[in-house]
């Protein structure tokens, strides 16, 4: 049989090959019933644990250490985004904060610079430069 004139045969099967995906948004955040963990370590301060802080700092003794536990992305999701929002309160300045994918497991309430041990990978992930002394900034983290 004939495909009708004016018809692609291909069109047809290509069409009914497709189907819709739902999408669903998952946030991760402290307090919102996710496992988040976050620190920060002092190169001149090798044996503090500085877990309990409210506030996060980075500088350039200071790394900032942030974890999330994924186990509520279902094996086998495909992730299109991932993305970090940081609300920033300091001094703006003139360098780019660089972010790195951490590849040894820490505890919030126990790591140290020295126990960290700067575990993280040398290609940067992503970086953003702060402008103003307040700032909320996005980054993409998806890798």
């Amino acid at each position: 049989m004939s495909p009708a004139p004016n018809q692609n045969p291909s069109v047809g099967s290509t069409a009914s090959a497709l189907t819709t995906t739902p999408v669903t948004c998952v946030t991760v955040q402290r307090g919102e019933g996710s496992a988040v963990a976050d620190s920060y370590v002092k190169a001149n301060a090798h044996n503090c644990n500085f877990g309990l802080q409210p506030a996060l700092r980075v500088s350039a003794k200071d790394e900032a250490l942030l974890g999330f536990n994924l186990a509520s992305i279902p094996t086998g999701a495909v992730v299109r985004s991932a993305n970090l929002k940081l609300y920033i309160n300091g001094e703006n300045g003139v360098d780019q904060i660089e972010v790195h994918r951490i590849v040894s497991p820490w505890d919030e309430g126990a790591v140290t610079y020295r126990s960290f041990g700067q575990r993280y990978s040398y290609d940067v992930s992503g970086a953003l430069c702060v402008e103003s002394r307040t700032a909320q900034k996005t980054l993409g983290v998806k890798s």
